[in-house]
């Protein structure tokens, strides 16, 4: 039987040339599975009662069973009933003499259920003191010669394939050198065969990839066979991109013997994924260029409704201040008057005190709407915010220390702002006056900055730990005469003018409720754009 698998381990070619002849028998019987896998024929080593001890893992290719499934199996049950007694007398009288007895026409059953033609030839083994068993060897043609013939051309359809494939075939031996590569490897590396034959494998790969190549080139497992990426380089230096997908070869004990790896040149579609993620990057910038433009439209057009809003809200409150304010001045004028007439203890006095104080509110009401209907000029000038800031808390500090308020400045570093100084005070004032009246004894008001370079943006927060606005007020907050401080005799216009100035700035407020943790209270955001100018140290900066 080895003269038998000498014969055909000469026939498959490549696994025959140069070096591979010099072996030492125990090295290349590491190459056998391979060679056995790919045979046209099937030898089988049967016992005496005809069960299968071993079978070749071409039974696989050629009959459909996995060999596994007809270990311990007797082989008469795979056989055409009507072959099985000329099949019995041929290995009986093998078993009984050493001398080859002539080939035998026989069928087989297919595990499609067909029955296949196959020439037997038995081999008497059982004086081998390492077998002690009967040889069986399946032909798939009826003549040998028909089988040699299709063998040569079997190989040099196979050598053709090899040489005109699309993808660069790498055979490897145990040492890790290179047994074989195709002129498609060759033609993608820039080298000549020969010039690569002996060679390493790991000479041609990249640094940072050769950790990972001899690792799937080693590997025992499935999962090595997956396709992985590998960077070449070329004869001239330049880079190969590729995929490869290695099968490693390993003897009968396990180990190591080779590897033969399909790889695939993708340099071309690497570069053209490159541009794809370069197109893909931009179209998302572009896309994040035009949401923020959409958004930044969307707000133009809620300021500029907003504005139109006011001015029209505000023409009305300016023509009807103008209308009530000169009765009113008559009013005023003719009460006071009268209460001079009358005496200190003239229980009248108490009528006519309330009709001023009154008359007084309506004075300051009117007054406000003036500011509030009237066209606002702004004053624009360049101004340290921080400067502006803390002069309107100096205003608020004797409160605070009445009330026993402390107040915490946390300033960042902020460029000049362009803006009319003396309305922004205003604002300023306004919202702190308001956020004092709101807390109680013992709380906290704070106020911070923070400059956003991409909105060229300064955003002024002043935080007070009163209690927080209820929900369904909060869409209210800037809307003429709504007001907390009825009591205190607040008009209501105070956050609508501060809101008209904002806008007219260019810039947005906002406020929020914290609800949790030390920052619980109301928080207002004033958004303010500034212009182009250099930063400047804040005035006051850290926390009192």
């Amino acid at each position: 039987m080895m003269s038998e698998i000498k014969t055909l381990t000469e026939g498959i070619g490549i696994a025959a040339e140069g070096k591979e002849r010099e072996k030492a028998p125990s090295e290349s019987e590491a190459w056998l599975p391979c060679i056995f896998q790919y045979l046209s024929e099937i030898i089988a080593i049967l016992e005496t009662d005809m069960t299968i001890r071993y079978i070749t893992p071409s039974l696989e290719r050629v009959l459909g069973y996995k060999p596994e499934e007809l270990i311990r199996k007797n082989i008469l049950k795979y056989i055409h009933p009507d072959d099985v007694p000329p099949v019995k007398e041929k290995i009986a009288k093998a078993a009984q003499q050493s001398a080859f007895p002539p080939p035998l026409d026989l069928r087989i059953r297919h595990q499609d259920g067909n029955w296949r033609n196959f020439e037997l030839t038995v081999n008497n083994l059982l004086d081998e003191p390492n077998i002690k068993a009967i040889a069986v060897n399946f032909r798939d043609d009826l003549k040998r010669e028909k089988g040699e013939n299709a063998l040569r051309e079997s190989e040099k359809r196979y050598r053709l394939i090899v040489e005109t494939a699309a993808e660069g075939i790498w055979l490897i031996d145990s040492e890790k050198k290179t047994a074989f590569v195709n002129q498609r490897m060759a033609d993608m590396l820039g080298y000549k065969t020969d010039e690569i034959l002996g060679q390493p494998l790991l000479t041609f790969i990249m640094e940072e990839y050769k950790n990972s190549a001899k690792a799937q080139i080693e590997s025992r497992h499935e999962d090595s066979r997956l396709p992985r990426d590998v960077k070449f380089r070329r004869r001239d230096g330049t880079v190969v991109w590729a995929i490869a997908s290695c099968r490693p070869i390993l003897d009968d004990k396990g180990y190591f013997a080779g590897s033969l790896c399909m790889i695939t040149d993708i340099t071309e579609r690497k570069k053209a994924q490159d541009v794809l993620t370069e197109e893909k990057e931009r179209a998302e910038r572009l896309a994040a260029e035009l949401e923020k433009a959409n958004k930044e439209l969307k707000l133009k057009q809620e300021q500029f409704l907003q504005r139109e809003k006011i001015i029209t809200t505000g023409a009305l409150a300016a023509g009807v201040a103008h209308e009530i304010r000169n009765p009113l001045a008559v009013i005023g004028m003719t009460v006071q008057y009268l209460q001079s007439k009358l005496p200190e203890n003239d229980p009248r006095r108490e009528l006519t005190e309330a009709i001023v104080k009154k008359v007084e509110r309506l004075d300051r009401v009117t007054k406000e709407l003036s500011s509030y209907g009237g066209t606002i000029s702004l004053n624009l000038r360049k101004h340290n915010l921080a400067r502006c800031l803390n002069m309107n808390l100096a205003l608020i500090k004797p409160r605070c220390r009445i009330q026993g308020i402390k107040i915490r400045k946390r300033y960042s570093r902020m460029p000049l702002v362009e803006m009319d100084n003396e309305q922004m005070d205003k604002v300023f004032f306004n919202i702190m006056d308001n956020a004092v009246h709101a807390m109680p004894e013992d709380g906290i008001l704070t106020i911070s900055t923070e400059y956003n370079e991409e909105s060229r943006t300064v955003i002024v927060a002043i935080h007070n730990t009163g209690p927080i606005i209820k929900k369904r007020h909060l869409p209210h907050i800037f809307k003429p005469f709504y007001t907390a401080k009825k009591k205190e005799g607040g008009t209501g216009l105070g956050l609508a003018i501060a809101q008209n100035v904002i806008l007219r700035h260019g810039g947005k407020i906002a406020i929020q409720n914290k609800t949790r943790g030390k920052d619980k209270g109301v928080a207002f955001f004033v958004h303010i754009p500034i212009s182009t100018s250099p930063r400047i140290p804040s005035e006051g900066m850290g926390n009192k």
